[in-house]
């Protein structure tokens, strides 16, 4: 288990946003300062698992063909695990093994550390967001013209009541100066609409190199935005469609996954206003999913149980999980999957039962035999860590037990 510490920026005119956070919560959502003053007491506790999930579908990219099958996926995790483990130490609190790092590598701990405290924040978790594209704002205070500040790793998370806007930005060294960030957000964000009933926030997470053993820590900037005008409930459906459409894909692509896929990754389609066309959606929330979803892709083949992607069945405590195992080098092993409980609902629940789905978080220690790419001849003993999310995902690093 890891900690980062949580602070609140404090503007060099003496502007104290730790006051304006916690103004704006009590003032638009109020049911949410128990979690805030839990995380200003506490900090964020996450486990490394955890942790490698948000880096692990960092950059995702819904174009690129091997995130679409579970063999691309395969080799992307395991790279992917190599490098973490080279770059990250995760004993207390999340490092960097060495100074020096490379941008993208900061990001993953940026985005890492700003999405789960954020989700801790408002009791989201990754299927309430969409991240947004890198678009053109308001040029800053001075700037050149022509010169305009630009949105990059920003997320859109929703509720379904109001929206959530946040800004990610990493860094490497606790005693480096965070000022110019702090700064590009609050000029990003101001120049971004949001309504008024809606929160909009950056948090900078700030990661140590060892052997400093100080925590991480993440660090709030609030800056106030104008107003945003779209429907969040219509939103937060769109979002979590769009988010088990394209992790599933890492499992398989079959046939019915390709065409929702297909239907809500085109280009602009939140921007083009396509929701409108979901029949029944906005009118009656209480349609089965399953309804839905033949009704506007018209096609009759079999929804989504797991043994379409050719999972290993775990039973993990009460759970039953379906997940694939990646082999990421000699004896080590990754296992990522979904809890059944999922699938139940996009099969037999409603629209509404899908918005409001959330696994109870939790981190097991599992062992037991299993096999390789889904070949029952290829038996083998494991043993090791799972993290349940709370989007239902279920992700393990697992080691060979003799």
């Amino acid at each position: 288990m890891a900690k980062l510490d949580f602070e609140f920026y404090v503007s060099p005119d003496g502007t104290d946003h730790k006051a304006l956070f916690e103004r704006q919560i009590n003032n638009k959502c109020p049911e949410y300062l128990d979690n805030l003053q839990e995380v200003i007491d506490n900090g964020v506790q996450v486990t490394s698992e955890e942790f490698f999930a948000y880096g692990l579908f960092e950059d995702y990219n819904p174009h690129n063909p091997d995130f679409s099958s579970f063999i691309g996926f395969k080799e992307i995790a395991k790279d992917r695990k190599r490098e973490f483990d080279s770059i990250f130490s995760i004993n207390g609190t999340i490092s960097f093994n060495h100074s020096d790092n490379t941008t993208q590598q900061i990001c993953y701990a940026g985005c890492g550390g700003t999405l789960m405290t954020a989700n801790k924040l408002f009791g989201l978790n990754n299927s309430d967001y969409i991240r947004i594209p890198e678009k053109k704002g308001r040029p800053a205070k001075g700037a050149a013209k022509g010169i305009n500040k630009t949105l990059d790793f920003e997320y859109l998370y929703s509720n379904g009541e109001r929206f959530f806007r946040v800004e990610c930005k990493g860094m490497q060294g606790l005693d480096a100066d965070y000022g110019s960030k702090a700064k590009d957000i609050i000029a990003k964000k101001t120049a971004q609409p949001s309504g008024a009933g809606d929160i909009s926030f950056g948090i900078i997470t700030i990661i140590p190199v060892r052997p400093d053993n100080r925590n991480a820590k993440c660090i709030l900037v609030d800056p106030e935005v104008p107003d945003l005008e779209f429907s969040p409930k219509d939103y937060l459906f769109y979002s979590k469609l769009r988010y088990y459409a394209t992790r599933f894909s890492n499992l398989g692509n079959p046939n019915w996954l390709q065409k929702i896929k297909n239907y809500i990754l085109e280009e602009d389609s939140i921007q083009s206003q396509k929701l409108e066309i979901y029949p029944y959606f906005t009118i009656n929330s209480s349609i089965p999913l399953k309804m839905l979803l033949r009704s506007f892709l018209k096609f009759d083949e079999f929804f989504p149980w797991p043994h379409f992607f050719r999972t290993e069945t775990f039973n993990i405590d009460d759970k039953i999980v379906w997940g694939r195992i990646i082999e990421i080098r000699p004896n080590a092993y990754l296992m990522y999957g979904f809890t059944s409980e999922l699938f139940e609902i996009i099969n037999n629940g409603t629209i509404e039962d899908f918005i409001n789905f959330k696994e109870e978080s939790s981190d097991i220690f599992w062992k037991g035999e299993t096999s390789l790419n889904g070949r029952s001849n290829d038996k083998i003993f494991l043993g090791g860590n799972f993290s349940i999310l709370s989007t239902g995902e279920v992700i393990g690093n697992l080691n060979k037990i003799d």
